[in-house]
């Protein structure tokens, strides 16, 4: 039975996606970051007679610009992928005014990839960015406290703990980024074929996964279908961001009777629902319908997630 329980979800990493005025505004808000930035590292670098107390080094100035820097730049190059969406979207939606699915996102009629492979890269990204920070703040902190005298000790002492925490955090993330590259390098990346394109709410969804070589042997795979809505929520301490819900659901599991070969394709099917499910994957906020496809074998664990055509029929017109 499908579940329609709307509960979140983890396992999604996902940035800021601006369009239209928002991407423009994004932009203008990430100039003074970048420029003040580069401007912090030009005077560190130099080392001008300003900078020269001792209590202040030149390298901790560097580092402070490269927070700077770094946030500029990610902004603007956010901004940049949503200006060039947004005119992607207008103009898609002129020359193929019957099929505005193409506007939505950049399909291909015969199938897709999984997103394993721009998984590993968004937290790779989130990687370098989260371990970057806490270095750059750790590394200050430190060369910040031998400019103290006796009063650094006390610093160090209370930061240690936090530092701590977050290096925790960042080892149980590079961890679970490695399992994922680990996964990759084994079994590739996978291909789901589309049966028909698009699927339409209400009807059949019929798909075929090429399995990979290193599933040959596995005895079961677990598919799950289901409809995920990115949120803006804030928490109790009103820090803001983007959480996942599932709002539909179906699984089924697939006994494979006998070893296949690599690139022999499973039949898969699910009836999609009715209602107001339709994709919107170019959205600042996204909504869309993906197929995950879970297996074991021997000490590492399978498991790959596509995104599917999945639209409301009321939206193709003559």
């Amino acid at each position: 039975m499908p579940e329609l329980t709307r509960k979140p979800i983890d396992g999604r990493v996902t940035g800021p996606r601006p369009r239209g005025k928002g991407a423009w505004f994004m932009l203008l808000f990430s100039l003074p970051f970048l420029g003040a930035g580069i401007g912090i590292i030009v005077l560190g670098a130099y080392n001008l007679q300003s900078l020269k107390d001792e209590d202040v080094p030149p390298s901790v100035v560097i580092a402070f610009g490269a927070m700077f820097a770094a946030a500029g730049l990610f902004l603007s190059i956010n901004a940049l992928a949503g200006i060039f969406r947004t005119g992607r979207q207008k103009r898609l939606l002129t020359d193929r005014p019957g099929e505005p699915w193409f506007a939505d996102y950049p399909w291909d009629s015969q199938g897709t990839r999984d997103a394993n492979p721009s998984e590993i890269g968004k937290r790779l990204l989130f990687l370098l960015g989260f371990c970057g920070i806490i270095s750059v703040v750790q590394y200050i902190f430190i060369r910040m406290s031998f400019g103290f005298a006796g009063f650094g000790t006390w610093i160090l002492l209370f930061a240690t703990p936090l530092f701590l925490i977050f290096d925790v955090v960042a080892i149980c993330l590079i961890v679970g980024w490695v399992r994922k590259v680990g996964q990759h390098i084994r079994f590739g990346r996978s291909y789901l074929r589309f049966l028909q394109f698009p699927f339409f709410l209400g009807d059949p969804l019929e798909v075929a996964f090429a399995l990979p070589s290193a599933l040959g042997r596995c005895e079961r795979i677990k598919c799950t279908l289901r409809f995920v809505e990115e949120v803006s929520e804030r928490d109790e301490d009103d820090v803001g961001g983007i959480c996942f819900y599932q709002t539909y659901a179906d699984t089924q599991m697939i006994d494979l009777d006998r070893p296949m070969g690599m690139g022999e394709e499973i039949p898969i099917r699910f009836d999609l629902p009715e209602g107001e499910y339709p994709n919107r994957l170019n959205e600042s906020l996204r909504k869309h319908w993906e197929l995950e496809i879970a297996a074991s074998e021997t000490d590492l664990k399978f498991d790959a997630r596509f995104l599917l055509p999945v639209y409301s029929r009321s939206e193709k017109q003559p």
